[in-house]
């Protein structure tokens, strides 16, 4: 077993609008609303999507894809979307047994895959090859260690111990607890 993490480059602005409702219909479509409501649910959805407008040195912009930052609704169409991607994408890893483990917390993943069945170049370029407009940045375990969110992962000979990680913050002394 191997460790990785992946991390998604500028996901909220680079989520694209018609792979966004085109999940957000797939996960209606499972719901139990009637036919009407997921078709106001989906018109809503793209009205949000296509105001995406942001200002920026007095200027007003409207990018062609993605989200605004810090809106209330953005984490909510990230996860609408990346969770159809894990669906349709990541499931059939798991169950083939090519990947153990997967844990994604927002735009940073972690992943124990099997070397035997797959190689990490492997599932970095299938991975960066589902959606043109998200790409995914790609770290290893350097010496059976790895760091993923504020922790470092140790893959022991029989199992994973965890630590607090801390990012280094440029002076000589510890970050406040």
């Amino acid at each position: 077993m191997k460790l990785i993490t992946l991390d998604i480059k500028d996901l909220y602005v680079n989520l694209p609008t018609q792979g966004v409702l085109h999940a957000a219909k797939f996960w209606l479509q499972r719901s139990l609303n009637n036919e009407d409501m997921n078709k106001q649910i989906l018109i809503l959805l793209n009205t949000v999507m296509e105001q995406n407008y942001f200002q920026y040195n007095n200027q007003f912009y409207k990018p062609h894809k993605g989200i605004a930052m810090g809106s209330s609704i953005s984490g909510t169409i990230a996860e609408i979307y990346l969770q159809y991607i894990e669906n349709d994408y990541i499931r059939h890893w798991l169950d083939s047994n090519e990947i153990r483990f997967y844990k994604r917390y927002v735009d940073n993943i972690f992943i124990v895959y099997n070397q035997n069945k797959i190689q990490e170049d492997q599932i970095l370029l299938k991975i960066n090859s589902i959606d043109n407009n998200l790409q995914f940045k790609m770290t290893t375990e350097k010496n059976n260690n790895i760091n993923f969110l504020d922790l470092t992962i140790n893959r022991e000979r029989k199992n994973i111990s965890i630590s607090i990680y801390r990012k280094a913050n440029g002076h000589n002394y510890p970050l406040p607890i």
